[in-house]
């Protein structure tokens, strides 16, 4: 039986507001292990440099939940103070206390579950290696004892520090985190974010003409984080507009890509060597004869 005792209001949602914060961190983690559980990846990337130091978390876990019940207990304190000012609400009793803490941390340790849950499994869905988009104009197929001699020369992605190439009468502002297309009055023609994906280390960037009576297409090759062992292939057409997106798994020497010349055509051929084997992309033009 709950008795009558009543509490100070302010003390009591500080204390109670703390506990439910700290059981909603908890459960925001307990989510991200549950997705790690479930869904089945494949080919899964290896972990960042700093899950590398995994024992650390048994620190790391108790100082998140800490500082949620932290923020908890000083906005509980806050909201007493509002209702002991707006309301003249001096106490609260023992009862209220266990019914708004029951309902409270039922549904904020759910809903920080989910949440948990949800953006976790948005970073495993993006981590597989495959197809992401295609206007499907461009055509993939793989060429076995094919290998890739004349590697582009990467250039290097500051943290904080974009690089910018000039494509057509375009420019591309490329950062740790998205590709920015931009024409001559500075106007976005398309922008790929990568918040998902991971960040960028170093880019390869060609040329290719792949299509008839038409001007070059920018092939990018995004060498994401280190040991992510993931490579994103990016295609973008003379209009600035994305036509391919890849993911690669690339092996100890990354992935190589090149330009395909036929001696029976005028149009060119990308061909990349990833740790799958060695791919051309055509368009489906060159395909098709």
């Amino acid at each position: 039986m709950l008795s009558t005792k009543k509490y100070g209001i302010r003390e009591a949602l500080a204390v109670l507001c703390a506990s439910v914060c700290a059981l909603g961190t908890t459960s925001f983690f307990v989510g991200i292990v549950c997705a790690n559980i479930i869904i089945d990846s494949p080919t899964p990337s290896p972990p960042s440099s700093t899950s590398v130091l995994g024992v650390l978390l048994i620190f790391y876990i108790p100082m998140y939940i800490g500082s949620g019940g932290a923020v908890g207990g000083m906005l509980g304190f806050v909201l007493g103070v509002i209702l002991s000012y707006i309301f003249r609400l001096k106490t609260i009793s023992q009862r209220k206390v266990v019914c708004f803490g029951i309902i409270s941390a039922a549904v904020m340790m759910l809903v920080a579950g989910f949440a948990g849950y949800s953006i976790n499994r948005k970073f495993i869905e993006y981590d597989k290696v495959g197809l992401i988009y295609t206007n499907g104009c461009i055509e993939k197929r793989i060429v076995p004892q094919r290998t890739v001699t004349n590697d582009i020369e990467s250039l290097e992605v500051s943290y904080g520090d974009p690089i910018s190439l000039s494509f057509q009468d375009m420019t591309l502002h490329i950062s740790d985190w998205k590709v920015c297309v931009v024409n001559s009055e500075g106007d976005i023609i398309n922008k790929t974010r990568l918040y998902f994906f991971d960040y960028i280390l170093e880019v390869k960037p060609i040329e290719v003409r792949l299509f008839p009576n038409e001007k070059s297409y920018l092939a990018i090759l995004a060498k994401l984080r280190a040991t992510s062992n993931r490579t994103m292939l990016l295609i973008y057409s003379p209009r600035g507009e994305l036509a391919y997106q890849e993911i690669l798994e690339r092996n100890r020497h990354g992935v190589k890509m090149s330009i395909d010349k036929s001696d029976t055509s005028t149009l060119e051929a990308l061909i990349v060597q990833s740790k799958d084997g060695t791919f051309l992309y055509t368009s489906q033009v060159e395909a098709n004869q």
